[in-house]
């Protein structure tokens, strides 16, 4: 079973139950910290409605309905379970008495050195232009990091990740609207490379870089085919690149306009979805969302 241990929008009932969404839990953060949003009640993540509904509905646990002796009580395979049937909705009862077994937690979790890369804007902050990083490194890892700036003593990063396709490859595009005009140069960072081992149950770090880095014009949202314009044949190109990114490769630019969905995450057949949405007129325009950046001071 999957759980969100945190998160700021929860899914809604009928979304959960259409998806037979079997979540284990799910934690809304109720305090935003240095943001100072309270993510729970805020109505841009989620809505009054929703989040009554959610409290009251029979698929969804809350916390004050578990029972009191939850963690008394330890079960294990082969133990004994009996279900009376009857007027009244079925309970089961189980009767097994199991010592519980003790856990240890090692340390050999691996630590990652964070890298850093100075690059020159070239007065292209504030503009609609493009910010494209291009990594290589150990083919299938995982890599996350940010791109940050200092306005006085404000620090602000914005945040990326991606996954190197079966070459060692990897690219990510920032949009510098965001970025102040003031801003001459920014610090690229990789926060974390690695590699899941499931043999071993364990992350063995990779040696992703950033190789080049570069700004490109304008991005024309949702033109994965940079046509100049956005059609199906930007939902296929995107498709047939998720499948197989070698045999359809999309150059930069193109990579940067079909990142429409959770912009700057990379490209995924949810873009594909996002720009099938625009073509079909039932959203208004690209991209549909932006990851969210977090500001902190230095």
């Amino acid at each position: 079973m999957i759980s969100m241990a945190e998160n700021d929008c929860f899914s809604t009932v009928d979304n959960l139950i259409a998806e037979k969404a079997g979540w284990l839990y799910f934690c809304t953060w109720y305090d935003g910290g240095s943001d100072n949003i309270n993510f729970l009640s805020n109505e841009v993540f989620n809505t009054k409605q929703d989040t009554i509904d959610m409290y009251q509905s029979e698929y969804c646990i809350t916390l004050d309905e578990l029972p009191a002796d939850l963690y008394s009580k330890e079960v294990t395979p082969g133990s004994t379970t009996t279900t009376k049937q009857g007027d009244t909705p079925s309970t089961t009862t189980t009767t097994t008495t199991i010592k519980p077994t003790e856990t240890t937690t090692t340390d050999d979790e691996p630590v990652f050195e964070v890298k850093k890369y100075a690059i020159d804007l070239n007065g292209s902050a504030g503009t609609s232009s493009s910010l494209v990083l291009e990594f290589e490194g150990t083919p299938g890892a995982y890599t996350n990091g940010c791109v940050g700036y200092a306005v006085g003593k404000e620090w602000t990063s914005i945040e990326w990740e991606t996954t190197l396709d079966a070459d060692g490859k990897g690219t990510v595009s920032i949009d510098l609207s965001a970025i102040p005009e003031s801003v001459e140069s920014v610090e690229a960072q990789i926060w974390w490379a690695a590699t899941y081992d499931a043999a071993t149950d364990s992350n063995i770090l990779a040696e992703n870089e950033l190789v080049n880095s570069s700004v490109g014009g304008a991005a024309v949202y949702g033109d994965a085919t940079e046509d100049g314009k956005v059609g199906i044949d930007d939902v296929v190109k995107v498709m047939m690149y998720v499948a197989n990114k070698e045999a359809n490769p999309i150059s930069a630019q193109g990579l940067d306009n079909a990142d429409v969905f959770n912009r700057g995450d990379g490209v995924f057949v949810s873009d594909a979805l996002s720009i099938q949405k625009k073509v079909a007129q039932s959203i208004d325009e690209l991209p549909e969302s932006v990851m969210t950046s977090s500001e902190t001071a230095e």
